[in-house]
């Protein structure tokens, strides 16, 4: 039974969910078993909120890895996404997700013209 533990609090978003799921497929091919739930506690909120890894999910993770290993065979790398989060992440410096917000060349120079007007 996994549990997955979160500096914050429970996102409006699954990437929480999808990532305690994905732990549990390692742990199942690790020691040859089956898990059907695991727990997300978020310290902000002091609290357990259980995860059931129903099919729904087994698929929505199957289908990022899938995504995931396509990008990779193809040598993309999505471009980050700065968000409140970063200022806490150990990586911030790696992936520098500041720079993905620069404007063009082009942009900039149709921002300046349109300031002129």
């Amino acid at each position: 039974h996994p549990v997955e533990y979160k500096y914050g609090e429970p996102k409006v978003d699954d990437r929480d969910i999808v990532q305690l799921c994905a732990q549990a497929f390692c742990l199942e091919e690790m020691f040859n078993t089956s898990i059907i739930e695991g727990d997300m506690f978020y310290g902000r909120t002091r609290r357990r909120q259980r995860v059931d890894f129903d099919e729904d999910l087994r698929r929505r993770v199957m289908e990022l890895a899938s995504e995931m290993h396509r990008l990779y065979t193809e040598g993309m790398t999505p471009l980050p996404e700065q968000t409140p989060a970063c200022k806490r992440c150990s990586l911030v410096e790696i992936c520098m997700p500041h720079t993905s917000k620069r404007r063009s060349v082009r942009r900039y120079f149709d921002d300046a013209l349109r300031e002129l007007k």
